[in-house]
């Protein structure tokens, strides 16, 4: 064997190996210069008063307090009530909008509907006299809906079951523009909660 048939072999030789490390690396090599980088995930808290996902706010937040829901012609219902926040935003005819911790509230009663009538010729009640008893003995009434209060999710051991405070009713020979008021709802409508501490 000469010298040139030698070099002639060790080059192809290096030319082999740098084809096969091009094949088996250049997949790699293309792949990482396309992928763009990945944002870390949010963490997330779990308590046993919230569910907290990623970057919501505390106003977001869903709390869950310990009580007794009325349903009408069911009774009183022990569980937990979920709600949205720390606090409800009220009506105050003489101080105007003011926060009241939900912490702070001992219950709730509804204790009038105002039916108004909706193009299908239904009625759809929703409540219009809200009573809420504070634990320090004061008690606020709240003429008119409060919409945090119209869809009510809760939790009875392990199941959850949403609740509503408004209903439905056929309109009858009512005129066209006209409201209903009732003292009670319809029997599975709820009436109010109790905290419990």
């Amino acid at each position: 064997m000469t010298m040139g048939s030698i070099l002639k072999q060790y080059f192809n030789f290096k030319l082999k190996v740098k084809l096969c490390c091009l094949v088996i690396f250049f997949p790699m090599i293309v792949h990482g210069e396309i992928r763009h980088p990945e944002s870390p995930l949010e963490p997330t808290v779990n308590s046993p008063n919230s569910r907290i996902k990623g970057k919501e706010k505390s106003k977001d937040l869903i709390q869950r307090y310990s009580g007794r829901l009325s349903i009408r012609g069911m009774g009183l219902f022990k569980g937990y009530l979920l709600l949205k926040g720390r606090d409800i935003e009220i009506d105050n005819p003489i101080t105007g909008k003011i926060k009241i911790s939900y912490s702070k509230i001992d219950k709730f009663l509804i204790q009038e509907w105002k039916g108004d009538k909706t193009i299908s010729g239904k009625y759809v009640f929703y409540p219009s006299k809200i009573v809420l008893k504070l634990k320090n003995g004061n008690e606020i009434v709240h003429n008119g809906r409060l919409s945090a209060f119209d869809k009510l999710e809760f939790e009875i051991g392990s199941r959850r079951r949403f609740f509503y405070s408004f209903f439905y009713l056929n309109s009858g020979n009512k005129k066209k523009g006209a409201s209903i008021l009732r003292s009670y709802p319809l029997d599975g409508t709820v009436e109010g909660f109790f905290w419990l501490n």
